[in-house]
């Protein structure tokens, strides 16, 4: 699948899909933070779309719980399972595209967090939530996590040809926006990390609380918290109806 590769590519040249797994403390940290403030609308049966590593279906294990992780990128999936073996883990991960097809199965928490919603176009997204309905229980949850390009773009903490660099204790990612095409809803980007002497092309999608909103309205899902972190949300849904 063309966005499979996509993704594929912009994790093994522009960033790491290691920074998304277990094995990473600062993700780590970040889930157990978000699982003490949302954790109370996470339910049993878990849909994780764009799982990378698989970090939150590890931390969330315990008996009874059922827990499927789903991701694009085959790198991703591959250290996922293999972290699953290793801790003889009840965990499931699907190398799968929720724009393009269903999963089985049905959920009482939808999750899309880390830099997964930055992956997706409003017109994808739409897609992935005609899809993952028919998955999705009565009164699911849905918890998204992403970033606030607009507001950053306006407060100019992301001004346009002007390098930002994010840091961790062995890697930096350098990124620089370089323009925006409004009408798919992307903004362009030229990403250099630590370990690439060559900058890569990529885009991340253009989101804000007040697109998101609008958007999970019309898909039958109403906002029942909101929660600011540096620049990104964290916000969570309740499913108004069932899709047929």
């Amino acid at each position: 699948m063309a966005k499979s590769a996509s993704v594929q590519s912009y994790y093994r040249k522009a960033d790491s899909f290691r920074r998304y797994a277990l094995q990473s403390k600062t993700t780590r940290n970040r889930l157990r933070r978000l699982l003490r403030h949302e954790g109370r609308y996470i339910g049993r049966r878990i849909l994780d779309i764009g799982c990378g590593g698989g970090a939150l279906g590890f931390l969330l294990e315990r008996p009874g719980r059922i827990y499927v992780g789903a991701d694009v990128n085959p790198d991703a999936i591959r250290l996922a399972r293999a972290t699953a073996s290793e801790r003889e883990s009840s965990c499931r991960f699907l190398l799968r595209d929720a724009t393009r097809s269903r999963i089985p199965g049905h959920y009482d928490t939808l999750a899309l967090l880390g830099n997964t919603l930055g992956h997706f176009t409003p017109d994808q997204f739409v897609r992935l939530l005609e899809n993952v309905g028919h998955s999705t229980n009565r009164r699911a949850r849905l918890i998204v996590e992403y970033r606030d390009v607009v507001g950053n773009l306006v407060r100019g903490r992301w001004r346009l040809r002007k390098p930002i660099r994010l840091k961790s204790r062995r890697e930096w990612i350098e990124i620089t926006p370089v323009g925006a095409d409004l009408t798919d809803g992307l903004l362009r980007m030229r990403l250099r990390a630590a370990r690439s002497r060559r900058p890569n092309l990529s885009t991340h999608a253009i989101w804000s609380p007040f697109i998101l909103t609008v958007i999970a309205n019309i898909e039958g899902w109403s906002l029942v918290s909101r929660r600011a972190h540096l620049d990104h949300f964290i916000d969570v849904f309740r499913r108004r109806n069932r899709v047929s």
